[in-house]
């Protein structure tokens, strides 16, 4: 049998195959069914594969056969992507809602802890505090996570902690404060879904609790919790605004190295020109949210493109945002655990094909 006719039952077979299949994916079965469709021609009749080839400008039937291919092979493993990036969405959502119920299940079985607020704040402080929680997502910062969790216990700030998936003693240390009578629910990722997911399971708790702000908190102690309570009250005082998102750059940051800087600013730069509001911080992450807010922030974006698309739901749903001067305090630990260029560039890859797929 000539290599001819093996290639020609073998194209007619795996059309036939795809065939049967396209009803599932059409777009990605009917391009290499087409690719498998001229193999086909040229290996029966190859002088009129390469007519068909002239009449597009391309010298030989066979190159034609080869230049589909490439270009279908290419759509083929960009909508894997997508459908790889689809079946993540649909893991995290899974796993955030299974981790949830959990943890409300357990608090549900414990006593509640009586509220009470640190006698260093006036009575509009307390007032606020009452009804405020911190949501600090935190991953391996077993390092830190005590210091920050009994400061803002000091300014009367309650917590909800996710663990997003630590493998060190991050998790029993925070279970080691709340047997000690610290106020925080804890929501455990089994495994590590992205800063992103975490914040959104945070919110999700948060709107069932009787809350009327939160603060998002990151846990390897870069933020302030004096700036986070001057947050709240200017939010609780600014009945208008929905938000107040904090800004290194209006503030002050303590050993931030240069690189760092020039990659924010870039960042920020990047975000307003990509649809996002105009702001001097982009990827701060301590803000003072009202509760109801939290509804028409509904993050797809699991990892640290999350950032940048919180802005651009600011913009779209037209929410009221002020910044606000705030300190952020570099150290070793919290640099080590930093954005590096190359995870930039994964943050502007994630949000492009947010963009091109509408996710």
């Amino acid at each position: 049998m000539s290599f001819r006719i093996i290639l020609a039952v073998s194209a007619l077979l795996l059309i036939l195959y795809f065939g049967l299949v396209g009803r599932r994916h059409p777009l990605q079965v009917g391009g290499i069914t087409l690719t498998f469709l001229c193999l086909f021609v040229f290996a029966l009749a190859p002088d009129l594969s390469t007519e068909i080839a002239h009449l597009v400008g391309i010298g030989r039937g066979v190159d034609l056969a080869l230049y589909i291919a490439i270009v279908f092979l290419l759509s083929f493993t960009f909508n894997l992507y997508i459908g790889q990036q689809e079946q993540n969405l649909r893991l995290t959502q899974l796993t955030r809602k299974l981790a949830l119920a959990q943890a409300q299940a357990q608090s549900k079985q414990q006593n509640p802890s009586p509220k009470t607020v640190s006698t260093k704040d006036d009575h509009q402080s307390a007032q606020v505090l009452l009804k405020t929680y911190a949501v600090i997502p935190m991953f391996e910062e077993e390092k830190v996570i005590a210091q920050v969790l009994n400061e803002l216990k000091s300014y009367g700030i309650k917590a909800i902690v996710i663990d997003d998936g630590s493998s060190d003693q991050s998790t029993q240390q925070v279970q080691e404060l709340i047997h000690q009578g610290h106020e925080i629910n804890l929501i455990c990722h089994p495994i590590n879904l992205g800063q992103g997911a975490a914040l959104m399971t945070g919110f999700d708790l948060a709107q069932t609790l009787d809350c009327d702000y939160v603060v998002t908190f990151d846990s390897d102690g870069q933020h302030d919790p004096q700036d986070a309570l001057a947050m709240l009250l200017h939010l609780h005082q600014s009945t208008h605004l929905d938000m107040v998102l904090g800004s290194r750059f209006l503030g002050s940051s303590q050993n931030m190295p240069f690189s760092r800087r020039i990659l924010l600013k870039l960042a920020t730069i990047f975000t307003q020109l990509s649809g996002g509001p105009k702001l001097s911080d982009s990827h701060n992450g301590l803000r003072a949210i009202r509760t109801g807010a939290l509804t028409h922030l509904q993050l797809k974006q699991a990892r640290m493109a999350h950032a940048s698309e919180l802005l651009y739901l600011i913009k779209a749903k037209q929410l009221n945002f002020e910044e606000f001067p705030v300190t952020i305090k570099y150290t070793e630990h919290s640099l080590s655990k930093g954005q590096s260029s190359w995870a930039a560039l994964t943050i502007v890859k994630d949000l492009f094909l947010a963009h091109f797929t509408r996710r």
